[in-house]
């Protein structure tokens, strides 16, 4: 007697081979045993309201981290991020091959983003209040680094992995908290850039949330895949090659752009404006006009020659070091203002040379100073504590010579 083919035939009456796949694999062998997982997966990875609320103070959190400009805060605004079940629904819609369901998550993954963004914008209007802006460490979430992309594909790796293995525990928690630090807090410090004005924050944070959410669908793909788990029509293979297209073409577009402003690649070079040194010069007494020179005559008994020379000191260079009072540094700019372009980042404590330019941009005074590595640039005066160096020596003219007539 034989077992109908819909159901699954039991251990034991299995072929060797096929017994050995069954071990290797964490998803059902059987069309009936996998649909109903995937029924069980579908209600577990559709969030609750509890999702949008968690994802607003997310979002707030990393506007206030910005403020502070403190990576702890950051760190706390991950922790408190919710579970994102939308994020590996997307990789399951496209294995099951489900456009209703891959819409409701996209939708709900944008929603969640949204609010996180609206989070950080509030952020940023807090900034305002302030005289300075600082960036420093929220600028670091709006960019492309390699050290994010392996924890965005540990995070996306992980999670997935878990929810198909076990469920809800409490490694699925842990490893949600990488991946939304990598999707989540570049919206965040968007929104916070596109309050105060600040370059490199807006759009560049939103960018990165674009590729990194491609990227992590199209890695929980593969893992479901090696699960066992198999496209079931040709919308899922489609939506994973979108993914694919969609990561590759603007990590590789965007990626371009942010080497040449890192590097300064293919960029105009600042070329620093040499001050002219004022030379010691000499003046003599007797001066000739040709062609028709005039001779003086003095009433003294003998003329009087007396030799002078000028003495133009050299100007003494300002000392400078970086101490501001919010954060741990600032940066230099190329222009003075806060909307000017940044050319490099200074910890307090950094020395500076002050340059004679200055300005005043929007109430505040900027100088022009010069780093220690060499790089120039605009900084704002208020960063700056400033020591004039004493010369060692101060050159003293002698007496000048006298030849007089009396008693010679």
């Amino acid at each position: 007697m034989t077992l109908p083919t819909s159901e699954p035939l039991p251990p034991d009456d299995l072929p060797p081979a096929r017994r050995r796949r069954q071990r290797r694999l964490l998803a059902p062998d059987t069309s009936d045993e996998q649909t109903a997982m995937l029924e069980q997966f579908v209600a577990r990875l559709t969030p609750s309201v509890d999702f949008l609320v968690f994802s607003f103070i997310c979002g707030l959190i990393t506007g206030i981290a910005a403020l502070a400009n403190t990576p702890a805060l950051f760190l706390l605004a991950a922790l408190v991020a919710p579970f994102l079940s939308p994020v590996i629904g997307l990789s399951l819609a496209s294995i099951i091959g489900s456009k209703n369901f891959f819409i409701r998550s996209l939708t709900t993954t944008l929603i969640g983003g949204l609010l996180v963004f609206i989070g950080g914008a509030l952020g940023g209007l807090i900034a305002l209040q302030y005289d300075i802006i600082p960036v420093q460490h929220a600028y670091l979430h709006a960019h492309f680094s390699w050290y994010d992309f392996v924890l965005l594909f540990l995070g996306a790796a992980l999670t997935t992995f878990f929810v198909i293995r076990n469920g809800q525990n409490g490694r699925q928690t842990v490893t949600n908290i990488a991946l939304a630090y990598e999707l989540y807090l570049p919206l965040g410090v968007a929104g916070y850039g596109i309050m105060t004005t600040s370059k490199g924050l807006w759009p560049d944070g939103l960018l990165v949330f674009g590729v990194y959410l491609a990227g992590s669908a199209l890695i929980g793909v593969i893992v479901l895949a090696l699960t066992g788990l198999r496209p079931m029509i040709n919308l899922g293979y489609t939506v994973g090659t979108t993914a694919v297209l969609i990561a590759m073409c603007a990590l590789v577009a965007f990626s371009g752009v942010e080497t040449a402003r890192h590097f300064q690649v293919a960029l105009p070079t600042q070329v620093p404006t040499l001050t002219p040194v004022p030379t010691l010069t000499s003046t003599p007494t007797n001066t000739k006009k040709p062609p028709t020179p005039t001779i003086t005559q003095t009433p003294t008994p003998a003329p009087t020659h007396t030799p002078t020379m000028t003495y133009t000191p050299t100007p003494t260079p300002i000392k400078a070091w970086m101490s501001a009072e919010y954060g741990n540094g600032a940066f230099i700019r190329k222009t003075p203002g806060f909307t000017g372009d940044l050319i490099k980042s200074l910890v307090n404590g950094s020395q500076l040379e002050i340059l004679p330019q200055a300005t005043q941009v929007d109430g505040k005074i900027w100088l022009y100073v010069k780093s220690a590595e060499g790089f120039y640039g605009w900084v704002i005066e208020s960063v700056l504590v400033t020591a004039t160096a004493v010369p060692s020596e101060t050159p003293t003219p002698a007496p000048s010579p006298s030849l007089t007539g009396e008693g010679q």
